[in-house]
């Protein structure tokens, strides 16, 4: 029943077009995340988390235009985030939202292979072979732009991407996006991952 009226409700977001107003040149934004649904392990000892802990995880791939969640898996709790990163990355194109637990260098790689798009957050430690910087004009919110090889030796991407440092506004943290959108401005950028 609740899958009807999910489906149903789908629909009809559709048939509107969406709640948002995102540029034309955005593209189709979709974004991916997941959650831990915390279990007793008396009652759900199949939910594998942790030792003294049960768990699942809802793995959601939500339409950023509709408003809406596009699909939702669910999983045990100890299954990583970016192992369902094939599951729902699959369509060239589409600009994909997610965040640090789903950084994967050989994935981003078969992104730009297949002209799947994609904006992440970058983890602190990340290795990165600065190729070049690209112009930030004055006044901007967004303090680098630069096109990068990341990983190192085995680990290496093939395909370069563009890393664009920002601030976080509400705690003044600085932070790096990944992106293997060369067609937008480092501003835009920084928008669309807002919107996640």
């Amino acid at each position: 029943m609740f899958k009807m009226i999910f489906e149903a409700t789908l629909a009809k977001l559709k048939k509107h077009h969406g709640v948002r107003i995102i540029p034309g040149s955005w593209g189709v934004l979709k974004a991916l995340d997941s959650t831990i649904v915390r279990l007793s392990v008396t009652l759900f000892p199949w939910a594998d988390y942790r030792d003294k802990t049960a768990a699942v995880k809802v793995h959601t791939l939500y339409d950023v235009l509709l408003g809406c969640p596009e699909n939702i898996v669910m999983t045990e709790g100890i299954i990583h985030d970016k192992e369902k990163l094939k599951t729902f990355v699959t369509e060239p194109g589409i600009t994909y939202l997610f965040d640090r637990a789903y950084i994967d260098y050989k994935e981003y790689d078969r992104y730009c292979k297949e002209g799947i798009f994609f904006i992440s957050r970058l983890k602190k430690n990340a290795i990165i072979n600065i190729l070049n910087e690209n112009f930030i004009p004055k006044g901007s919110t967004v303090l680098s732009d630069k096109e990068v090889i990341l990983g190192c030796q085995s680990t290496q991407m093939q395909h370069s991407v563009r890393i664009i440092q920002v601030v976080d506004s509400s705690n003044g943290e600085l932070f790096h996006i990944v992106t293997n959108r060369f067609d937008l401005t480092a501003e835009e950028i920084a928008q669309i991952y807002r919107l996640w």
